[in-house]
């Protein structure tokens, strides 16, 4: 009987110690990025060989005396045929087998709730979900939990796109991820790592907010909600993943910082280079400039919160390799969750279709250049409208102010094909113009792809 209990509590130590375990994200129906070096990790006894076979590659490393291990597989091109990861261990005789892995294009697309916003609730959602069969897309669904101290891996699980599960998916990312597999017929992916009502700050780190003190009023705050707290959603769903190769990231988020727009002006970018710098490259970060607030369009509102934000997110453009896509035109009063995600979806793919595909062009919206004032009128100039600008029945949303600082809704044209000259008989010398200054702005004008102009103001910030 002894004997009998002392072979029992062997096996068990003996299956306890062979076990190797895998981050959530390293699991069936797995996309692994194309064309750059793919991490593959996880934990095992200490000093454990362990070994990784994928598509003829084999990979061997020996666990830490912690147990963490990591092989780094070499650059692949995309393959849409399904094929297994194997991965064993020197105390372990039966491997561990990842089925159903796809090699492509992996996008990471985060913020709140307009990026979490499902398919479901989506203009035609029942619709577009009875024809969402693509075996080919593959998005990974991130847990919303918060966890007090670093969890060793994100929780989530790999779908297939097919009408049984893709409901819930970001709508966003669901529309850009099949513009681009639909143009490319590359593979493509989506982690789907996001959580409504969260401003910036949950996703960025400590250290980054204690490094200004203009970002660390914020550690200060009283925050009504656990994901609402300075570095929460980074620290438990968005940090276990730096390891994983991406093609590029996706934003949206901006609605919780609304009336914070001087902090967001320096923060965003911030976040995003320190996101660059954990994911070990320069990624594409393409984001949603914010859409409309309010039960009904305003022409102008001198002091708007909402309009602040949408040009502190536009200055990020700054920074390199950036994308931002306007919204303004999209909204529905009386809710800042306006349904219509596919639009914003292909407007996000247009621009990596044009930068890192070469399959599309002049795919980002004209953006405010500089404005010259003479003979009481004033000359804009835009970036990016080259092709030309174009607008239905009078151009609305321009307004112009004099020394004294008081607006009036000014007459607009377009002129030399891309500028707009506007004027106000009330404004005799004007000093000031602005378009689209409201929360929910009355706005026409467009590049002639139909592409709404951002809003601007010629004497904030995006003048300087």
């Amino acid at each position: 009987m002894k004997i009998g209990w002392i072979m029992l509590l062997f096996c068990v130590a003996f299956s306890l110690r062979a076990e190797i375990q895998l981050p959530d994200i390293i699991s069936d129906h797995m996309m692994l990025q194309a064309d750059r070096p793919v991490a593959i990790w996880g934990w095992a006894n200490p000093k454990d060989t362990i070994t990784v076979e994928f598509s003829g590659q084999k990979k061997e490393t020996v666990a830490s005396d912690a147990g963490d291990w990591k092989v780094l597989l070499d650059p692949m091109s995309s393959d849409s045929k399904p094929q297994k990861i194997k991965v064993f261990s020197s105390a372990e005789q039966v491997p561990k087998i990842i089925n159903d892995v796809l090699v492509g294009d992996v996008w990471l697309a985060s913020g709140q709730s307009n990026m979490s916003w499902p398919v479901l609730r989506c203009l035609n959602g029942k619709e577009e979900i009875a024809q969402a069969n693509h075996p080919q897309m593959r998005i990974f669904l991130a847990e919303r939990v918060i966890h007090e101290k670093a969890p060793r891996y994100t929780k989530g699980r790999w779908i297939v796109c097919w009408p049984g599960t893709v409901g819930q998916v970001s709508g966003v990312g669901f529309y850009f991820a099949r513009e681009l597999l639909n143009k490319t017929a590359r593979p493509q992916a989506i982690l789907n790592v996001n959580w409504g009502g969260t401003p910036i700050e949950p996703w960025c780190s400590q250290k980054l907010l204690k490094s200004d003190t203009l970002f660390a009023t914020s550690l200060e705050r009283e925050w009504k909600h656990p994901h609402w707290v300075p570095t929460s959603c980074r620290r438990s769903m968005l940090a276990p993943l730096f390891a994983y190769s991406l093609r590029g990231i996706l934003w949206y988020q901006g609605e919780g910082n609304s009336g914070r727009s001087e902090q967001y002006r320096s923060l965003f970018p911030a976040m995003i280079r320190e996101w660059r710098a954990e994911f070990g490259e320069e990624l594409p970060f393409y984001f949603v400039q914010l859409a409309t607030q309010g039960d009904a369009p305003v022409l102008f509102q001198e002091k708007s919160g909402w309009s602040a934000l949408r040009e502190a997110q536009m200055l990020a453009l700054a920074e390199p390799k950036t994308g931002m896509v306007v919204t303004h035109d999209l909204g529905i009063p009386g809710n800042v969750h306006y349904p219509d995600k596919k639009t914003v979806g292909e407007r996000l793919s247009r621009i990596a279709l044009e930068d890192l595909y070469g399959l599309d062009k002049n795919a980002r919206s004209p953006l405010f250049e500089k404005v010259e004032f003479k003979n009481g009128r004033a000359l804009v100039s835009f970036h990016g409208a080259e092709l030309g600008l174009q607008h239905e029945g009078e151009i609305k949303g321009f307004v112009v102010a004099g020394s004294n600082g008081e607006f009036y809704p000014a007459t607009a044209r377009v002129v030399n094909g891309s500028q707009v000259e506007a004027w106000s008989e009330q404004v005799l010398e004007p000093k000031t113009i602005r378009y689209a200054w409201s929360a929910y702005p009355v706005a026409n004008l467009t590049d002639m792809m139909g592409q709404p102009v951002s809003g601007f103001r010629s004497d904030g910030p995006a003048s300087q």
